[in-house]
């Protein structure tokens, strides 16, 4: 399929350059149409040629050669006039950064009054190390919290050396290397809290040396979550531009002992309605947010503010903006049954 979609595009410009009319001809040739690096490792760098012809009756200048990707590719044209009947040679190399997944990219060559004639550039790639455990997401419940995980690691390619601990200091956690007891050539590194876990989401990122600089570099990537003393969650509410009346649920959690009391919930207009629920515990509660009237609007609505009685945190905003990606269409009245509730529910109305 990538290769039919390859062919396509140059079909596509082909057609378009005959359209367009004699100066707009494709006098550069270029063979293969399209580059597939197929599966490649991490941190490999390959570099594939490409012949690029002038197929026309005059020389050819290529003032350019672009890329829609500069951080994954780069390239390298060997001659950039070009007599008629000339050929010169484009090498496209993967860049050694390039991270794991699909790429699918394209490389132009532009000359003055003509098209640019596109090259599409595709491969897989494959992690140099398969984990187990990893990335990881950790939640934390107080800032002293002492948090551990563990991380199976096998390298997908052959190493020079042997993997090392980034030793001690690294960020909020120290790494234990040892070998896999239960897999000849694979690790198992012990992650463990070193210091106080910040509030919020801390995004980590421990790499590992090796013993040997050529080999791949292997980088361990994981999440620690503490929430904030009194959460509230989404930090804001997306509506649809309707004029029909929409629900959305506000969560809010709390390590505070005792826990702070909501003392009025201030709404942005008349068309934001909400009601309090209570939870499991003081510390878990809800509040269903009602909105109508929205229709034509997009963008910020104003913000739904929470006042307590907590003076670290007396007013809480959440911002409620109308966002027409929300849009969804009507339920059909024929496809099945359609759902039915109380448009209230249960709980303490406190602002009706």
């Amino acid at each position: 399929m990538k290769r039919d979609r390859a062919w396509f595009l140059v079909l596509v410009g082909f057609s378009f350059g005959l359209l367009s009319g004699a100066n707009a001809l494709p006098a550069l040739l270029v063979e293969p149409m399209a580059v597939d690096f197929g599966e490649v490792f991490e941190h490999a760098m390959e570099t594939r040629e490409v012949q690029v012809i002038n197929g026309g009756s005059e020389p050819i200048t290529v003032s350019r050669v672009g890329r829609t990707c500069r951080d994954c590719l780069s390239t390298e044209l060997d001659l950039e006039w070009l007599a008629p009947g000339e050929a010169a040679v484009l090498r496209i190399t993967l860049c050694p950064d390039q991270t794991a997944g699909i790429l699918e990219e394209m490389v132009t060559l532009e000359s003055p009054g003509r098209d640019a004639v596109g090259i599409p550039v595709s491969a897989v790639i494959r992690p140099s190390y398969r984990m187990v455990g990893a990335p990881f997401l950790l939640e934390a419940n107080a800032e002293s919290d002492r948090l551990t995980t563990q991380v199976r690691i096998t390298p997908q390619v052959p190493l020079a050396g042997r993997l090392e601990s980034p030793g001690e200091g690294h960020g909020l956690f120290s790494v234990a290397l040892d070998p896999d007891p239960r897999r000849t050539g694979s690790y198992i590194a012990t992650l463990t809290t070193t210091s106080a876990i910040p509030v919020g989401m801390s995004e980590l990122t421990i790499p590992l040396r090796s013993t040997d600089p050529g080999d791949p570099p292997c980088v361990i990537y994981g999440s620690v979550f503490l929430p904030p003393p009194i959460h509230v969650y989404p930090a804001r509410l997306r509506i649809a531009p309707a004029v029909r009346e929409q629900l959305r649920i506000l969560f809010v959690d709390q390590r505070k002992n005792p826990p702070a009391n909501i003392l009025e919930v201030r709404v942005p207009d008349e068309h934001v309605r909400w009601e309090f629920m209570p939870g499991f515990s003081l510390e878990q509660i809800r509040i269903n947010v009602y909105i109508d009237r929205q229709e034509g609007k997009e963008g910020p609505l104003g913000d739904l503010v929470l006042i307590t009685d907590d003076p670290e945190n007396p007013a809480i905003r959440v911002p409620i903006v109308v966002d027409p990606s929300m849009a969804a269409p009507s339920v059909s009245m024929t496809g099945g049954p359609v759902p039915v509730a109380n448009p209230r529910g249960c709980g303490c109305v406190s602002s009706m």
